[in-house]
């Protein structure tokens, strides 16, 4: 099927070359009644600082590097829930061995 011929344009809509840009009109922000928030209530010092805590950059864990040794399928078995969960294989094994050690620590 050929395509038809596009429209010429009009003379209205060419912009001579260096005139200045014309932005569209800005659109007015202000809420209406409608889309309006409640004015929130004033907070106790302590709402404020719990606000502050959560807010506050978070002490990344420090690792320490170990070998283990692991079955070649046990291994394989750990990549594919790794890729499966978007999880890092460390990830999973650090959680694994925590729970393990929170059910046979001597009390």
């Amino acid at each position: 099927m050929a395509k038809s011929a596009p429209a010429p344009l009009d003379a209205d809509l060419l912009v001579p070359k260096g005139a200045p840009r014309v932005e569209p009109p800005a659109v007015d922000a202000t809420p209406t009644s409608e889309t309006r928030t409640p004015r929130p209530r004033a907070e106790t010092p302590q709402q404020v600082s719990a606000r502050r805590s959560s807010l506050a950059p978070k002490a990344k864990p420090v690792r320490v590097p170990i070998t283990v040794k692991i079955k070649p399928e046990t291994l394989r078995r750990l990549r594919v829930v790794a890729v499966h969960l978007e999880v890092e294989q460390q990830d999973i094994v650090e959680e694994a061995l925590s729970h393990w050690l929170d059910d046979n620590e001597a009390t």
